[in-house]
């Protein structure tokens, strides 16, 4: 709770897909915040809220915030969505300290950025 995150769209889109394709649970693609409000590809946003409903599978449910980039501070706006942890699904999640490192860091063509069992090399062109 309080953790400042990137959110992406499209990887939350890929979530929900994956999830109504392998019927993981009950989820309505129209209840999606994309479909609620304009979003960018890439939200800047606080956890501000966090419950967890037990069951196959447990979720995690958390209320998400807009955060002003250049201020750091609230705008006002929030969203709320569902989650658990999911092998193939990429995070569509992530800690803005990690972020803004991978961000700032000076890549090399050939060099390799490791999460879990994925790797992703920067390639020329």
């Amino acid at each position: 709770m309080g953790d400042e995150v990137y959110y992406f769209r499209q990887g939350h889109e890929a979530y929900v897909e994956m999830t109504k394709q392998n019927k993981i649970y009950s989820i309505n693609p129209k209840k999606q915040p994309w479909h609620k409000m304009e979003l960018r590809e890439q939200e800047l946003v606080k956890i501000v809220g966090l419950k967890y409903e037990v069951g196959l599978p447990s979720l995690c449910c958390l209320k998400l915030a807009f955060l002003d980039p250049d201020t750091g501070k609230l705008t006002g706006g929030s969203f709320s969505m569902k989650y658990h942890d999911m092998p193939d699904v990429i995070d569509f999640l992530v800690l803005r300290q990690q972020f803004d490192d991978a961000r700032d860091h000076h890549w090399t063509i050939g060099q390799f950025l490791s999460k879990g069992s994925v790797s992703v090399a920067h390639r020329d062109g």
